[in-house]
């Protein structure tokens, strides 16, 4: 316990020790107030064209996700996040430009720093602006990995299946469900390796074994007596088991587009 106790203290000690490295001159408010004003200045372009996106504000997160408002604002002058403020004389609320708040939020994460003491804090204020202001980019954020996921996946069409329940298949096509399950279609192969006509669907930790397309063809190739007993003894110490597989859609990761920002 005391030991846990310590470790925590630590962790504690250099994070508040970076973040006073790190951020040293926004401790001068003056300072921070002048290079707010002059980042507000550069943004009025995007907020004129934008002026939806701006949709949440400094305080907002300050009162919902416990950010302090003075790291809040540290990270929109190091990322060059576009802003509008409200306030002259003192800055009373800063909107901010979701996009580039969201962009902001991944590369921190990618830190060393951040990736280790923010993540419990970043990632479910990314998905709060994903749900509550970019919905539509999400869903496709989540079609894009969900695709290169499928295209990735142990199983492809063409390749040959051995079901849990013994059954041999052929793979027609892989597809992710509507609850980001693999699903998988395919057609049963007879005794004398023929596919039938009607197609089945399974999820995928329904499959117990896989053999590659190419492997099979150079079997079927090879062979003159063509029948399923003699397959799958041939295949046995070819075919790769299928583990467990699960689809995570991640969207604390940069997209093309961000990462070429």
């Amino acid at each position: 316990m005391a030991r846990r106790q310590l470790c925590r203290a630590v962790d504690a000690a250099l994070k508040d020790s970076y973040f006073r490295i790190r951020h040293a001159t926004l401790e001068d408010d003056v300072w921070q107030w002048k290079r707010l004003h002059e980042l507000a200045t550069r943004s009025g372009l995007v907020y004129r064209k934008h002026k939806r996106d701006f949709g949440v504000t400094d305080t907002e997160l300050h009162r919902l996700f416990s950010l302090s408002v003075n790291r809040i604002r540290s990270l929109l002058l190091r990322y060059e996040v576009a802003i509008k403020i409200k306030g002259e004389k003192t800055i009373d609320e800063i909107r901010i430009h979701i996009p580039g708040l969201i962009t902001a939020l991944k590369k921190e994460l990618l830190t060393d720093f951040g990736d280790r003491y923010y993540k419990s804090e970043y990632q479910p204020l990314i998905t709060y602006l994903y749900d509550r202001y970019l919905p539509d980019e999400k869903a496709l954020i989540i079609q894009k990995q969900q695709s290169r996921f499928l295209q990735q996946l142990a199983i492809q069409p063409g390749d040959i299946l051995e079901l849990k329940d013994g059954r041999m298949v052929c793979t027609d096509t892989v597809e992710m469900s509507a609850r980001q399950q693999v699903l998988v279609t395919y057609f049963v192969l007879k005794n004398n390796l023929q596919m039938g006509q009607r197609s089945r669907t399974v999820g995928i930790n329904d499959i117990a074994y896989v053999l590659k397309k190419k492997e099979y063809q150079h079997y079927a190739d090879q062979v003159v007596r063509r029948h399923l007993s003699l397959l799958k003894k041939w295949m046995r110490q070819r075919k790769m088991a299928i583990g467990t597989v699960v689809f995570e859609p991640d969207l604390s990761k940069l997209t093309d587009t961000e990462n070429v920002e």
